[in-house]
């Protein structure tokens, strides 16, 4: 009867007699049962992080980026020395190899930025498929240390993450560029990772597990590394995780996408 009534009554007067429902509402969640179910799905994940870390495993890799950890000044990036970059080429061949590093998945040349915000962070190859992003008639960029944000929105600065590899898995989810032997050591626990300051501070599922300390790591085909390393497992699904591998101490970190 209410219904009818309100369906009778003038567009702008119905919105005075509708309630919106709120999403645990909608799905029959009290606040109570959302609390218990965050803390089965905190426990699951925990245990189910603990016994992953007793076993070794082999990661199939979708994607490798350089990701810079040194000091900031402000809220800019101040940039690695040359010596640090030496460092990046020499680890990366030494845990890659150079055949790896040659291989078509991982990317030889940066697009020179042209005029354009994204500078030369992205390939040569996507930026001549988009046609932008590049001046043919100057050379593209090859040295890792050459790479830069553009001029005019980004004053030509250090981007703090770096592709290192032709990402094709939003196409294809089972691509792969290769794999990495992770194992971890007989202590190592799993933590959730905790909230940004941008995050919500009220009891959420955790995006991410961190699973700690690892022992080793091994690119395939390559030597195991006795490196400091991390890894952190998808908090729901479990699929996808995310391993960082440290090239120079406090400056650069490999991260993998697995």
């Amino acid at each position: 009867k209410r219904k009818a009534a309100v369906r009778k009554l003038p567009r702008e007067e119905k919105w005075a007699h509708i309630r919106v429902r709120s999403q645990d509402e909608v799905k029959r969640v009290s606040p109570i049962e959302r609390l218990v179910l965050l803390d089965v799905l905190d426990r699951t994940a925990t245990f189910f992080s603990m016994d992953f870390a007793q076993h070794s495993w082999t990661l199939r890799v979708s994607s490798v980026s350089l990701v810079y950890r040194g000091a900031t000044e402000g809220d800019e990036l101040v940039d690695a020395d040359d010596a640090a970059y030496d460092e990046v080429d020499r680890r990366l061949e030494q845990f890659f190899g150079a055949e790896t590093l040659r291989s078509e998945h991982w990317i030889q040349a940066w697009a020179n930025g042209g005029g354009e915000a994204c500078g030369s962070t992205i390939s040569l190859e996507s930026a001549r498929v988009q046609k932008w992003a590049h001046d043919e008639s100057r050379p593209p960029v090859t040295r890792i240390r050459d790479i830069r944000l553009g001029l005019e929105q980004y004053n030509g600065r250090k981007p703090d993450t770096i592709e290192l590899t032709h990402d094709a898995s939003e196409y294809y989810p089972s691509f792969s560029i290769g794999t990495v032997d992770i194992r971890f050591k007989k202590d190592a626990r799993a933590s959730p990772q905790m909230p940004g300051d941008e995050e919500p501070t009220k009891p959420f599922a955790p995006p991410y597990f961190f699973v700690e300390p690892v022992a080793s790591v091994q690119w395939k085909g390559q030597a195991r590394v006795k490196t400091s390393a991390a890894f952190k497992v998808e908090g729901t699904r479990i699929e996808e995780g995310i391993l960082f591998v440290e090239l120079v101490p406090g400056v650069f970190d490999a991260q993998l996408y697995c």
